[in-house]
């Protein structure tokens, strides 16, 4: 019983002293009035980058294409807001993960677009969720981007540079063709 009693107070002591040392260092708000969502967030520089969407036209968000984008937020080491943009058409875009592919700090944008116009350069499926990835340099403009999918739905699952400098990517397609 005395065995017991000292493993259960080892176990209460060590559990409280290893969660009392948890404290927030910063913390930030970002975005607009309308959905904002973060999907990845990845060290870059001397800060991080966060990826992911917005529906909002205003607040920290200074342009729209239109309903959802992309959307990049470039923040310093202790969360200040260094700058923003926003990538896509007229419809939706969905960004779902974001990464650097080489020591250049180019970054990949990865996700799905139903657009056709704005930063979209070719839909080869107009009217369809198609995967869009692309490619931006350290100030968030475009190198280039590319659509893949076909006359149905896709569903984006995860992606990975490869050492030659390219992009491999996986997720599930809702109808043949492509």
């Amino acid at each position: 019983m005395k065995k017991q009693i000292l493993l259960i107070t080892l176990f209460l002591f060590f559990s409280t002293t290893i969660f009392a040392q948890f404290q927030i260092e910063w913390q930030q708000c970002y975005g607009g009035s309308d959905y904002d969502r973060a999907y990845d967030i990845i060290p870059f520089g001397n800060g991080y980058m966060i990826i992911g969407v917005t529906e909002s036209y205003d607040g920290d968000i200074n342009y729209n294409h239109g309903y959802q984008d992309f959307w990049e937020v470039a923040i310093d080491s202790v969360g200040n807001f260094l700058w923003e943009k926003t990538y896509g058409g007229s419809s939706s875009e969905g960004s779902h993960i974001g990464f650097h592919a080489n020591q250049s700090n180019d970054i990949y944008l990865l996700g799905a677009s139903v657009s056709t116009d704005g930063d979209i350069s070719n839909n080869p499926y107009p009217g369809s969720c198609n995967f869009w990835f692309v490619k931006i340099d350290s100030i968030g403009d475009i190198i280039w981007d590319r659509m893949v999918g076909t006359q149905g739905g896709q569903y984006f699952g995860s992606g990975s540079p490869t050492t030659d400098g390219g992009l491999v990517a996986i997720g599930s397609v809702c109808a043949g063709g492509g």
